[in-house]
């Protein structure tokens, strides 16, 4: 359930932000939910083991996660400067470069393993 953390963050950026670019973060979220879909059931079927896809959970992640600091910078630089815009852009800037730095570590690990 790792990759569905992001979704109920986009939904709640949707109270927030201006209607032009709520379709970006609807399609992130549409993206996250049937990967995580199809991964779980990939899991159920064991066809593909969570070990084995979490680079793909990881990624879809990191494109949630710049989706939605694509849509805040155009939403406090565009004008109304934002509070909640500002202090979510600064959070994510520590999100992408974690993300980041575990995609990194995951696959220094898939080389050692292999």
């Amino acid at each position: 359930m790792l990759l569905l953390v992001a979704v109920p963050l986009m939904l709640y950026m949707r109270s927030f932000i201006q209607r032009r670019s709520c379709f970006l973060l609807d399609i992130a979220a549409l993206v996250a939910v049937l990967t995580e879909f199809i991964l779980t059931l990939l899991q159920v079927l064991d066809i593909a083991d969570f070990k084995e896809t979490l680079m793909i959970n990881h990624g879809v992640i990191l494109i949630s996660v710049l989706v939605m600091v694509n849509v805040l910078i155009h939403e406090w630089g565009g004008g109304v400067k934002n509070r909640k815009a500002r202090i979510m852009l600064l959070c994510f800037g520590f999100c992408v470069i974690g993300v980041i730095i575990d995609m990194f570590i995951i696959s220094v690990e898939i080389r050692q393993i292999f």
